[in-house]
């Protein structure tokens, strides 16, 4: 286990400058009260690439990462499996990300005690491709199951923990987005206070489309559940479910009575319909398939 102060303590390395770093793990625990990674507290550039790291990382302050606390670098084929706790700026594989991050995962539940909370990332400038987070997610604001604030791109990308935070801007994806969202997911459960999403809970600019999101979400304002406030960007080719798995009512689905007050971007489906190809073949065409060996992007098997 490696402990340290505020300039970086990684469970392999704590301060790293222009540095590539390939094929390489830890798995102690790291505990700070600063930047703290579970590989690599902060790395200012470079690349990581094929690493991992398993062991819990946990700081009393910010920039706080499964696998690297503060990353200037690119990551790629990389994941963390060990609980994150911190400040701002806190991620299950990254706290804070200046370079895409690529095909890279992170499986433990993540909490922080402010905002810009994510479970793969906290935030990050770049793009997020094919990656995904599992674990639950935890904070005040700006709090997602994927990233807290993305201002790039999400792509083939998915999480699937429940997400909570006592403000605003909460996700099941993103808590806030200012980048496209595209072939993503978010499987969740979702509660805040407003501004609330099944997928994203913010879209301050950028396109959603050939998303979808299937958790329950509860906020009281601002809710919605795939979107719960766009101030800029589009909606299109995109559902959100009004019924669980169970068949249990969520998302406004079948309630006249008005106690829903959420946004409706998006379409509406129910958990049957979102099991179905039909539903997704009608809007996305040949982007996705039940058959295997296609270009689709996307496969589907009936009744899942």
């Amino acid at each position: 286990s490696v402990s340290g102060g505020l300039d970086g303590a990684g469970g392999l390395v704590g301060a790293a400058n222009s540095t590539t770093v390939i094929e390489s793990y830890a798995t102690g625990d790291v505990n700070a009260n600063g930047i703290a990674g579970g590989l690599i507290g902060v790395i200012y550039a470079g690349k990581v690439e094929e690493s991992y790291a398993t062991g819990a990382v946990a700081s009393t302050g910010s920039y706080v990462g499964g696998l690297v606390g503060q990353s200037g670098a690119t990551i790629d084929r990389s994941y963390a499996t060990g609980t994150v706790s911190g400040q701002n700026l806190v991620g299950g594989l990254v706290g804070a990300a200046i370079g895409a991050i690529t095909s890279s995962y992170a499986t433990g539940a993540v909490s922080g005690t402010g905002e810009r909370v994510g479970g793969l990332v906290g935030l990050t400038s770049q793009n997020i491709t094919h990656s995904y987070a599992t674990g639950a997610v935890s904070g005040i604001r700006e709090v997602g199951g994927l990233v807290g604030t993305s201002g790039g791109a999400i792509v083939g990308s998915f999480a699937t923990g429940a997400v909570r935070a006592t403000e605003d801007r909460v996700g099941g994806l993103a808590g806030q987005s200012y980048g496209d969202v595209t072939h993503s997911y978010a499987t969740g459960l979702v509660s805040g206070m407003s501004e609330v999403g099944g997928l994203v809970g913010r879209q301050a600019n950028g396109a959603v489309t050939y998303s979808y999101a299937t958790g329950a979400v509860s906020g009281q304002a601002d809710a919605g559940g795939l979107v719960g406030k766009s101030t800029g960007g589009s909606v299109d080719l995109s559902f959100y479910a009004v019924t669980s798995a169970g068949g249990d009512e969520i998302n406004g689905g079948g309630d006249a009575s008005g106690i829903w007050s959420g946004n409706a971007y998006g379409t509406a489906k129910t958990y049957a319909e979102l099991a179905d190809l039909t539903t997704f073949k009608e809007a996305w065409g040949d982007a996705i398939d039940d058959l295997g060996g296609t270009e689709s992007v996307w496969r589907i098997y009936d009744g899942f």
